[in-house]
């Protein structure tokens, strides 16, 4: 009669083994995120800038004199950007870091 009981609580302990080691899974992995998420925002901080002064170098060759068809690129301290276009057809772009270490649109 006992056996059952102790199939049970081993797989009881077993799920609770199986949830813990996911538990710890999940953590190591968040770190492993946060540590490497500012490095990789750096970097599209960077190619975005980048794409933009590209970007404003052939409207200023198509459209020479034409200030209205540029974009600003504007980066803040607490990790956002904006890419604008001031003019109409007005709009503007943002990202930002959250505090998680993960790239919010």
């Amino acid at each position: 009669m006992s056996d059952w009981i102790e199939h049970l609580t081993d797989n009881i302990k077993a799920a609770e083994d199986a949830k813990q080691r996911r538990r710890d899974w999940l953590a190591l992995r968040s770190e492993i995120l946060k540590s490497k998420a500012h490095p990789a925002w750096k970097n599209v901080v960077a190619a975005c800038e980048k794409d933009v002064h590209k970007i404003n170098q052939k409207l200023t060759e198509k459209f020479p004199g034409d200030q209205s068809k540029l974009l600003t690129f504007e980066c803040s301290r607490s990790r956002q950007f904006v890419i604008r276009r001031a003019y109409s057809p007005s709009f503007d772009r943002r990202a930002s870091e959250n505090l998680l270490g993960a790239v919010r649109r």
